[in-house]
């Protein structure tokens, strides 16, 4: 990997010697993060950094915004951290104006909310027939996933290039098993709810509830309670669903540490070779971190099994 530091003044500098580093890529995240440790040749260069891009050869595979620089000095020399989120920052770090929109698109969204910072819109044109809400304290990035995963099911990431696109789940990746330095299969039965207890109407009890019967039939039960009444009818039931989600999709975990640089795209399919098990068949990529010194590099890929939770709306009585 090459590291190319660009100060606020305009100054584009490349590492020398990198000491670590660490790239993760999050499902549950809108930015990258990236943690660089590097020697600082020049003791006395006080400038800035204010962006970063990393290569992987003439490939620009990262570019994102230095959110803090620490230099430390010692008798080994001039030491300097950087950490840095993936430009979609810009829109995590902004809120959106709380509006109610009738029947609004992915162009009409993209134009209020991101193309002010600089991005270009690879979305391609998505209509939504439903009235949608942004509430307050939405960010921009927000504004527009939301829109996304209410009316194509898919979320939004901004890509190296600085463009917004949409998740695709068709990818599959083969990973050969001579890379492979260690597999992991976990179950995690402490962490999914099972029951997500709401509201419809802020006077009202928690009397309607979403479950997921998958869950029930694996002898789990936990509950939370959420008041969905501010918001509207089209956007109701993918908020509470994708809450109930995000609440149990780390039920089943797969975790490979390959050598190398892996750099398979999020939401893709794992597709297990025939030395491989059986069993890591239907597991989806969520998350990446890539980690590199002079020992060389390797790469985690975390897994999370595709599970049909089987959910069930009820009104208790």
């Amino acid at each position: 990997m090459i590291f190319e530091i660009e100060m606020t003044g305009g100054e584009k500098k490349q590492v020398d010697t990198v000491i670590s580093y660490s790239w993760s890529a999050d499902l549950s995240a809108a930015c990258d993060g990236l943690r660089l440790y590097f020697l600082k040749n020049d003791v006395s260069d006080t400038a800035e950094a204010y962006r970063i891009r990393v290569f992987d050869g003439s490939d620009c595979v990262f570019f994102g915004y230095v959110d803090t620089e620490k230099t430390t000095y010692d008798a080994q020399g001039c030491v300097c951290f950087i950490y840095a989120r993936s430009s979609a920052c810009l829109l995590v770090d902004n809120e959106a104006a709380p509006v109610t929109l009738i029947s609004p698109t992915s162009t009409q969204l993209f134009e209020t909310f991101a193309k002010e910072f600089g991005f270009k819109n690879g979305l391609g044109e998505i209509q939504g027939d439903m009235v949608y809400m942004i509430p307050k304290g939405t960010s921009c990035f927000g504004a527009i996933q939301d829109f996304a995963a209410d009316v194509s099911g898919a979320g939004i990431y901004v890509d190296s290039g600085n463009t917004l696109r949409l998740y695709d789940n068709s990818d599959e990746i083969e990973i050969p098993q001579d890379i492979v330095i260690s597999a992991s299969v976990i179950t995690e039965r402490g962490e999914p709810v099972s029951d997500l207890n709401y509201k419809i109407e802020s006077s009202e009890p928690y009397r309607h509830c979403l479950t997921s019967l998958f869950l029930k039939q694996e002898n789990i039960s936990r509950k939370r309670y959420f008041n969905a009444s501010s918001y509207p009818v089209g956007q109701r039931e993918r908020v509470l669903r994708q809450k109930l989600y995000s609440l149990s999709g780390s039920y089943r975990r797969l975790e490979l540490t390959v050598q190398g640089t892996a750099l398979h795209p999020l939401y893709s399919r794992f597709v297990p070779q025939s030395n491989q098990p059986e069993y890591f068949k239907g597991y989806i990529l969520e998350q990446r971190v890539i980690e590199g010194s002079e020992k060389g590099e390797t790469t985690k890929l975390v897994f999370r099994k595709d599970v049909d939770l089987q959910e069930v709306m009820y009104v208790a009585e």
